[in-house]
């Protein structure tokens, strides 16, 4: 499976998961250590941001599941 998402290099550079492999983000049937790795990641909020403005559906996010974003999405409104 290959993922392709434009993301925004500004805040990319500095995440925590930019060296650690998309299937821990995105094929672990478990989400726990990627959250873990994003619970202390400098840029979470702005990398939840993204998510939520480009209303991207998979994967592991600013900490969050699919199931946790759409919840968010439905009472907050977003901008990149």
């Amino acid at each position: 499976m290959s993922q392709s998402v434009a993301v925004d290099p500004g805040w990319y550079e500095q995440a925590a998961c930019q060296n650690q492999g998309w299937q821990k983000f995105f094929d672990e049937p478990d989400p726990t250590a990627a959250q873990r790795l994003c619970a202390g990641c400098p840029v979470r909020i702005p990398c939840l941001r993204f998510a939520m403005s480009q209303g991207i559906d998979n994967g592991i996010w600013g900490g969050l599941t699919p199931e946790q974003r759409r919840r968010t999405r439905a009472s907050t409104t977003w901008a990149a």
